[in-house]
């Protein structure tokens, strides 16, 4: 279970001068024409191919790929932008639906070139599938009402503390967070003792590991850790 919001937020639009504007209305309006997109790419252009992993280059193949990768129309959304002389690049959602209910599917990262004939065509790119990635407090009362709907009884709620100590990046104020977090987490599951089960959860290997274990292990409504020791490191 979360309390804090553990994911970045999604990111505002930002202006892009209308030129480049144009280009990505042209890239999400041919999304499934190869003959529609080739026109938009440099002949030397570059991608990488998700089901592979690995790049392919050139107009012709790259338009293919693209055509290919979407299940329905979409629009690109930039949420950054910088420019210099003949290149710059473009940061965006991909996004489907209309206003209110807009949902971003994915996110690229586009690397553009103006070329002799004056138009901007994409370079490179590179991108990112699914859903980005957001995290709301999730609650004893939620919890309760899907353990209801799947006829369970009784879980282990789990404490996300360990992320705000991650190998791969530590969270600002870590400390205070991981124990704002696994403190939450006990908080929640003794709304509801007889079907809840705490678990506290953290870095191991921080400096503060033993004097966590000391907090949850006064805390009753906490019964077990929760290690994850790829992401610890």
């Amino acid at each position: 279970m979360y309390a804090q919001t553990n994911f970045p937020p999604i990111l505002p639009t930002v202006e892009v001068p209308a030129d480049i504007g144009r280009l990505l209305d042209q890239l999400g309006a041919n999304w499934n024409s190869k003959a529609g997109l080739a026109p938009l790419f440099t002949e030397d252009s570059i991608m990488i191919r998700p089901d592979v992993r690995n790049w392919i280059r050139g107009r012709d193949p790259v338009a293919e790929q693209w055509s290919r990768m979407y299940t329905s129309a979409f629009s690109l959304t930039p949420v950054a932008y910088r420019g210099e002389g003949s290149t710059a690049y473009v940061a965006a959602y991909v996004t489907r639906g209309d206003a209110p209910a807009l949902r971003h599917s994915g996110a690229v990262l586009l690397t553009l070139r103006k070329e002799r004939d004056g138009a901007w065509r994409v370079a490179a790119k590179t991108l990112g599938g699914g859903q980005p990635r957001l995290q709301e407090p999730v609650t004893a009362e939620q919890m309760i009402a899907e353990l209801d709907a799947a006829g369970i009884r009784r879980a282990h709620i789990l404490s996300a503390a360990f992320v705000f100590g991650s190998a791969l990046g530590t969270a600002p104020d870590e400390r205070a967070r991981v124990r704002e977090e696994n403190e939450w987490n006990a908080v929640q599951a003794a709304r509801y003792p007889d079907r809840l089960i705490a678990f506290c959860s953290f870095n191991p290997l921080r400096p503060y590991a033993l004097e966590e274990v000391e907090a949850c292990a006064a805390n009753p409504a906490i019964a077990g850790l929760k290690f994850h020791f790829s992401d610890s490191g």
